[in-house]
């Protein structure tokens, strides 16, 4: 766990120190050897039989959100978190998994066959995927913010852990909404339930929006007070 007690500190972007030679170069080596593992497996799943391609699919998906998370870590432990951060970031993860498999049960109830337990090994490791990637903002707008009330660290890591999934939401869910309503396939219980999604999902990307706002705000005076000062000297 990285500790709590460290100078404040600007974007890790502004860093010169951020993107060296070599972990640039060692950042390449990994993004072409995944390239080449995903162009084998792509070639023996074609060669392969209809049984034994749900593995391939599973291999493709891993070395592809593998290089995804690898990134996500390396930019997650560029900021101090807490305990009490960790242990957010792990129940939202399992109500993130929870929620991918209930929607490919949804999916199969849909096309009314199973599509077996491959569907949902990469469900969870996609889900898994962005909820790091949103806990990677959450912690960003935490730092920039300078949020350290432990509920309110809480509130904004778990709207940066749906930082993806809240705008996809409030994009999909109207459309939902008005196919069960003109099919007539949802009780009143599961429209409620959707509404609610809805105006959930409406206030996570309206207040991340805010966060990265106010985050850039803040950089841009950080930027502009840094050059001040320089120039004084």
């Amino acid at each position: 766990m990285v500790p709590d007690d460290l100078p404040p500190q600007g974007d890790p972007g502004d860093s010169p120190h951020a993107a060296p030679e070599r972990q640039i170069a060692f950042a390449a080596v990994i993004i072409v050897a995944a390239n080449l593992v995903c162009l084998l497996l792509l070639a023996a799943r074609a060669e392969s039989t209809p049984q034994a391609r749900g593995f391939f699919d599973i291999g493709i998906l891993a070395c592809v959100l593998g290089v995804a998370t690898y990134g996500i870590a390396r930019f997650m432990f560029l900021f101090p978190f807490r305990l009490l951060d960790l242990l957010v970031m792990v129940i939202t993860l399992a109500f993130g998994m929870k929620g991918a498999i209930e929607a490919v049960r949804w999916y199969e109830g849909e096309r009314g066959a199973a599509s077996g337990w491959p569907l949902y090994a990469e469900a969870c490791m996609l889900t898994g995927c962005v909820l790091l990637g949103g806990a990677a903002m959450g912690l960003r707008n935490c730092r920039m913010l300078h949020v350290e009330r432990p509920l309110r660290r809480a509130i904004v890591l778990v709207f940066g852990m749906l930082y993806l999934p809240a705008p996809i939401t409030l994009v999909l869910t109207p459309f939902h909404l008005l196919h069960a309503l003109l099919t007539a396939q949802q009780t009143t219980l599961d429209s409620l339930a959707w509404i609610v999604a809805l105006i959930f999902s409406a206030v996570v990307t309206v207040a991340n929006s805010a966060f990265s706002i106010k985050s850039m705000a803040l950089k841009t005076e950080n930027a502009s007070q840094e050059s001040a000062w320089k120039n004084q000297d």
